[in-house]
């Protein structure tokens, strides 16, 4: 799958500003790209890879972990204290559900579109994965803009032009619309920036369309279990491997977008069933 080259590092092509309101913006109270990802860092040569590592937890294990860690921490700034905030992403596939299957190129790559609480930005995503080895592309758009990558052709000049090509290059269809809570921390370890996440009141239902509307009942996907990312660059940093000690926390891999396929029941025969 060739991006110009761009599959070698990660890469923000329109990061928000401060004044967008969105979490994993790139710009916080320590300077631009400090509370994001670390996946969504500019990589140079001779960086260490940005690292994910999930587990599944129950509610009162996540908060267990979440105390402990939390001192050491900083608030997402854009996170509401309490509620933390909502995430809704639109997943695509192809006809014959390659992603899902991981078949050939589409073994490592998700292609999505999200969008934070009731912004009226979105983003365009590509996510590559490689064991724990994670590395992203996004493109921050106006929310009425998602409405062109239904489109044969996309406007001259316009920043999604990248995400759009891959849509028709590979046919891909909005498949399912999830949404779920999080609370986000930060912090800066020896290797660089970490961050912590704890995903809550995971739901789903299965779309055609490319539209962030609930049009149909949401599924709840994974009960009460939370889903909890550490992030990071190179080895696992010291603060996050005496929690794992701690807990006795076992790393998962978790599919949100397949979770919500299985539950539904939207896949059958290699191929996606009708709605």
């Amino acid at each position: 799958m060739s991006e110009s080259g761009d599959q070698h590092f990660s890469r923000v092509d329109r990061p928000a500003s401060a004044s967008g309101g969105l979490p994993n913006a790139g710009v916080g109270l320590h300077g631009p790209h400090f509370v994001q990802s670390p996946s969504l860092d500019g990589r140079l040569r001779g960086d260490l890879p940005a690292m994910e590592m999930k587990f599944l937890l129950s509610e009162a294990q996540a908060r267990e972990v979440e105390d402990y860690l939390r001192p050491s921490l900083s608030l997402d700034p854009h996170a509401d204290p309490q509620s933390g905030y909502s995430l809704t992403t639109l997943y695509v596939d192809t006809p014959q559900m390659d992603v899902y299957h991981r078949r050939g190129r589409f073994r490592l790559f998700k292609f999505r579109v999200r969008r934070y609480g009731a912004a009226q930005q979105i983003y365009l995503e590509r996510k590559s994965k490689r064991g724990m080895e994670v590395r992203k592309r996004r493109t921050q758009v106006p929310l009425e803009e998602v409405a062109l990558l239904a489109g044969g052709s996309s406007p001259r000049g316009w920043s999604g032009t990248w995400f759009h090509a891959q849509i028709r290059r590979s046919e891909f269809q909005p498949v399912c619309l999830l949404s779920y809570d999080r609370s986000a921390y930060f912090g800066q370890a020896s290797e660089g920036p970490i961050r912590l996440t704890f995903d809550r009141n995971i739901c789903g239902h299965r779309t055609g369309d490319w539209l962030f509307s609930q049009s149909r009942p949401a599924q709840a996907l994974l009960g009460d279990q939370v889903v909890c990312e550490m992030k990071f660059r190179g080895a696992l940093p010291d603060l996050f491997k005496r929690a794992v000690c701690e807990f006795r926390l076992t790393p998962v891999g978790v599919s949100k977008y397949r979770h919500c396929l299985d539950a539904t029941g939207a896949v059958g025969s290699g191929e996606l069933k009708s709605a």
